[in-house]
C-alpha cells in the first residue's frame, strides 16, 4: 500500500511539473517510459505479495531475484527519466525563477535519494544494526531503535513535492530564500542517512 500511495504521488507529481514544458515530444516519452516502468514496479510488488514472498532483497530463487533486479532497473529507468526532464527545465524561460529553481532542486534532491536505494540493495536490507522487521513507527515502520535507510529515502524523494511547493507559495520570483530552504531541507534528510548509518534510530518520546 506505501508503495502504491508513493508511486501514484509520484506519477501526479511529474505529470504536473512536466506540464510546464515546451518540449512535447520528450514529454510524451518521459512520461510513457515512467507509466510503463512504474507498472512493472508495481505489478512485481503485488504479484509478490500474492505469493506470499517479499518484493524486496529477496534472492531466495531465480524467480525472486531476477524480479528484484527487474524492479532494480525500472527504479534505475524512472531516475534517468527525471534527471532528463532536469535537463529540459535549464532550456525554460517562462517560469518564475524562484518556482523553476525550486523544481530543479527537487528533482536533484530526488535523483540523489533515489540512488541511496542501491546502498539498501546492496545490504539486502534497510536497517542498520539489526535484522529488518524491527519495532517501528506506526505505518511507517521505521525502526525506532536501530538505524533505518528508509528515512532519507523517503525525505528525499519528497524534495520533489516539498521544494516546488515552497518555492510556488512562498518565493514564486526570488531565488535566494529556494536555495536556502532546498539545501536545508537537503541536509536535514542527509542527516538522517548520517544518523541511519551509525545505527542510530529515531528519537521517539513515549
Amino acid at each position: 500500500m506505501k508503495f502504491a500511495i508513493s508511486i501514484g504521488v509520484f506519477v501526479w507529481t511529474m505529470a504536473w511539473l512536466v506540464y510546464e514544458l515546451p518540449q512535447k515530444s520528450k514529454v510524451k516519452k518521459i512520461e510513457l517510459i515512467i507509466i510503463l516502468v512504474l507498472s512493472i514496479e508495481q505489478v512485481i510488488i503485488i504479484g509478490q505479495a500474492a505469493r506470499g514472498e517479499m518484493s524486496h532483497f529477496n534472492i531466495s530463487s531465480i524467480l525472486n531475484a531476477v524480479l528484484f533486479q527487474i524492479m532494480g532497473i525500472a527504479i534505475l529507468i524512472n531516475t534517468i527519466m527525471v534527471f532528463w526532464a532536469f535537463l529540459l527545465f535549464r532550456k525554460v524561460d517562462t517560469l518564475p525563477k524562484g518556482y523553476k529553481i525550486g523544481i530543479q532542486i527537487g528533482m536533484v534532491v530526488f535523483i540523489i535519494a533515489s540512488l541511496e536505494g542501491y546502498l539498501m540493495a546492496s545490504n539486502l536490507r534497510h536497517t542498520v544494526g539489526a535484522e529488518d522487521g524491527q519495532e517501528g513507527l506506526y505505518f511507517l515502520n521505521w525502526a525506532k531503535t536501530y538505524g533505518d535507510l528508509r528515512i532519507f529515502h523517503f525525505l528525499g524523494l519528497h524534495a520533489l513535492q516539498a521544494i516546488p511547493l515552497f518555492a510556488w507559495y512562498f518565493s514564486r520570483e526570488n531565488t535566494k530564500p529556494v536555495m536556502v530552504f532546498g539545501i536545508f531541507y537537503f541536509f536535514l534528510s542527509l542527516g538522517t542517512l548520517w544518523n541511519a548509518m551509525a545505527g542510530r534510530g529515531l528519537i521517539v518520546f513515549p
